[in-house]
């Protein structure tokens, strides 16, 4: 309901793209957290992981890198960053 009178409401968007994601309407979710700038460090991998999945590898790596510099430690950013 949010959408439809402010489209560009951020955390509606991110949470929407989340709710797709869930759906597996892929295309969907990444329509939707592609129009949001965030330091949410979930909804960055799971950008990452539907960027790299419809071959956008190298947007999916600037997110993991995002993850990176918002946690170094984090375990899925460096394991997805040094996959082969």
């Amino acid at each position: 309901a949010v959408l439809a009178t402010r489209s560009d409401h951020t955390e509606a968007r991110r949470l929407r793209g989340q709710a797709f994601a869930a759906l597996k309407r892929d295309g969907d979710a990444l329509a939707d957290l592609d129009a949001v700038a965030t330091d949410n460090v979930a909804t960055l991998l799971m950008r990452a992981k539907l960027r790299y999945a419809a071959n956008r590898a190298a947007e999916a790596v600037a997110d993991y890198d995002s993850v990176i510099a918002l946690t170094p430690v984090h375990w899925e950013a460096l394991k997805a960053a040094t996959a082969d």
